[in-house]
């Protein structure tokens, strides 16, 4: 096919980048611009299930980070100097 220089020279800066850092964002996007501009079908790598059971980890740990934090402030509130005033414990 007859490219023009800016599809080549863009088509050569994510091989580039692709040969030197594969990450799978750059991979689909190398891809998406392969499809566009040869007419291909779209073609998108997805993550595998590893990786998949590891992310939805995380968003659950994250969720329980959150809500941890919201009762150790409740917490602290409640507290305040209720320790430090002698007047009340004695």
């Amino acid at each position: 096919m007859n490219l023009s220089k800016n599809e080549m020279k863009k088509i050569q800066k994510y091989s580039f980048w692709i040969n030197g850092k594969p990450t799978l964002r750059r991979i689909n996007t190398f891809f998406g611009i392969l499809s566009n501009t040869y007419g291909v079908g779209r073609v998108k790598i997805k993550v595998s299930l590893k990786e998949e059971k590891i992310q939805n980890a995380r968003k659950e740990w994250l969720k329980v980070r959150n809500e941890a934090e919201r009762l150790l402030d409740t917490y602290k509130k409640e507290k305040g100097d209720f320790y430090k005033n002698d007047l009340v414990i004695k």
